[in-house]
């Protein structure tokens, strides 16, 4: 729709013409734009399901082997995946009782918070927050690494500091220890 030749002087009249041409203009701009998400988000989703389905097809329901394996306990494709440099995995706290032995559990909250209401992870190592760049220095940067703390944040940042450190095997418990309680797991004093 072209718009309508204005008089030189603008008047209610003109302006309320320019202010409906501008809206019908935005209103299909932002439906074309809807329109192109959608399709993505449909082709994302079809990829995913199409590569799910060809894993499953491949593997006839057997659990995938991990070729550097060390004769621990298999572990879950949480831990299975490389996050990729700079970056770090979110676990829950059914995969670190899963796999406990085989991960190295940091707690980065403060003493008091270690041994207060809400308990610790048996097995945890605290490190505040504060040291533990300090502390990471004598680590393996190819060591599978936990990081807890009391709701996910703070072991969030340190997971972050550790994988833009050359951390290979970084996660982060989401949750935290709040959660770990409210699933009524068990916690040392």
């Amino acid at each position: 729709m072209k718009p309508p030749r204005l008089a030189s002087r603008p008047c209610a009249r003109n302006v309320a013409i320019v202010a409906r041409v501008r809206s019908v203009r935005s209103s299909r701009s932002v439906a074309r734009v809807r329109s192109v998400r959608t399709v993505r988000s449909s082709l994302t989703l079809l990829t995913v399901l199409t590569l799910t389905l060809f894993a499953a097809t491949a593997c006839k329901g057997e659990a995938f082997a991990d070729p550097h394996s060390t004769g621990a306990p298999a572990m879950s494709s949480t831990f299975d995946t490389l996050p990729g440099p700079g970056h770090f995995r979110d676990v829950t706290p059914a995969d670190v009782v899963a796999h406990r032995g085989a991960v190295k559990l940091i707690d980065v909250r403060e003493t008091h918070e270690f041994t207060g209401e809400l308990g610790h992870i048996e097995g945890a190592e605290l490190v505040p927050l504060a040291t533990v760049a300090a502390a990471a220095e004598g680590w393996d940067k190819d060591a599978e690494i936990v990081l807890v703390c009391r709701s996910g944040g703070r072991s969030g940042r340190a997971a972050d500091a550790l994988a833009r450190a050359g951390f290979t095997r970084v996660s982060n418990m989401v949750g935290g220890m709040l959660r770990w309680n409210d699933e009524q797991r068990s916690v040392a004093r």
